[in-house]
């Protein structure tokens, strides 16, 4: 079970930005790959260079997956140009991707501005349009958010429509769920929020999404997006470990602010698995 379990983490959150150092402490801990975050390339082109990238997978033995880009990105947006780029920029990381071979792509999917009925449906008809606009040259897993309100996709329900609409695959991050859950924010109606509502909207997605390829593991306390190490907030690991130990696809350790972190998070879950 653990032996071929797909394990990495984001040197981004850990504040490594040494692409030697991040491949190192891979490699140390026994790690499949480390997941790059296209943003980095796009505003530090030197961080990440394909060639690199490609000779540390050679000589470590460390694969990679790629974060496309969040950063003043909209896939959803109404005004004239910005989805536009918004594609444009998602290309550009996909064809990063293929590159450097990675081994999936996580994309977060759009915003809108106000939660007004015509506006939803314009912003989701967007959306759409601009996912079938994109060539996924790597698998793709659109990823989980509803932080704010203005991310546009509520719940499991929301992210499988699309997803089946466009064909590609999912991420699921524990810790956006559990903000999801507990935030009286982004409530849907069924309940005012809370630790409760947080796990119930964890457990929704674990049965609502069918095409998930990837993980992102973090631990919160509900409230803010925090990627703390596994183990030390709210998350309720226990409940998780047959889901972990039967997920077949690539998990992604996004916790910080150190190295440290990965390594305490590193050996909690091998002994989560463990038993």
């Amino acid at each position: 079970m653990l032996v071929s379990m797909k394990l990495g983490f984001t040197p981004l959150n850990a504040q490594m930005l040494g692409l030697e150092e991040a491949f190192q402490l891979a490699s140390d801990e026994d790690l499949q790959f480390i997941e790059l975050a296209f943003d980095m390339q796009e505003l530090l082109p030197t961080s990440q260079p394909v060639k690199q990238v490609n000779e540390l997978q050679r000589s470590t033995g460390v694969a990679v997956t790629l974060h496309l880009s969040y950063v003043d990105l909209n896939l959803a947006s109404l005004m004239p140009g910005v989805a536009d780029n918004s594609i444009q920029r998602t290309q550009r990381g996909l064809e990063y991707a293929a590159e450097v071979g990675a081994l999936c792509a996580v994309l977060h999917t759009g915003l809108v501005p106000l939660r007004h009925p015509l506006m939803l449906q314009a912003a989701t008809a967007r959306l759409e349009e601009s996912l079938s606009a994109i060539q996924p040259l790597v698998p793709i897993a659109l990823e989980n958010l509803a932080l704010t309100e203005y991310d546009l996709l509520r719940g499991a329900g929301d992210l499988e429509a699309l997803t089946r609409k466009v064909g590609f695959g999912n991420c699921i991050d524990v810790g956006h769920a559990l903000v999801e859950g507990c935030s009286t924010e982004v409530s849907d109606g069924t309940g005012s929020g809370g630790l409760s509502a947080g796990l119930s909207r964890l457990g929704a997605y674990k049965a609502g999404l069918s095409h998930v390829i990837h993980l992102h593991l973090q631990d919160n306390d509900g409230l803010s997006d925090a990627h703390q190490a596994l183990g030390t907030g709210k998350l309720e690991w226990l409940a998780m470990r047959e889901w972990l130990s039967s997920f077949t696809g690539t998990i992604n350790l996004e916790v910080g602010p150190s190295p440290d972190q990965v390594r305490a998070s590193v050996r909690f879950l091998r002994a989560l698995l463990a038993g």
